[in-house]
């Protein structure tokens, strides 16, 4: 019984996932004109922007590679912990990945704003 109701939220996550991915690219289409998502520099406008967007990931890129192991050394050691929990792990793991996500996005927007002026 309760692997049926797992079953069943998978497949609704699934198609809500899916709906969501449709709705978001027609959005992308229609109300800023964007073309063809085969490019991977759709939302660059000139040269300039493109030197900003490479200079932000290669500093992104080092940040993302540091607060992985951070997330892997912290995950090796709460699970020594002996009163740890799958499911405790579990939810440290996923807030410390949304929290790296997060960071990772405002620092993308800092340093945009950061070289953009200068």
């Amino acid at each position: 019984m309760y692997q049926n109701h797992l079953m069943l939220l998978g497949a609704a996550l699934l198609v809500l996932g899916s709906l969501l991915g449709w709705w978001q690219q027609s959005y992308l289409k229609k109300h800023l004109g964007i073309k063809s998502f085969k490019d991977k520099y759709f939302f660059i406008d000139d040269e300039r922007e493109k030197e900003i967007h490479l200079r932000i990931l290669s500093k992104i890129s080092g940040s993302v590679s540091l607060c992985l192991y951070v997330i892997v050394i912290m995950t090796v050691g709460l699970s020594l912990m002996p009163k740890m929990t799958v499911k405790i792990l579990a939810i440290v793991v996923l807030t410390m990945v949304m929290l790296t996500g997060i960071y990772v996005n405002y620092q993308y927007y800092y340093l945009w704003k950061k070289y953009d002026q200068g």
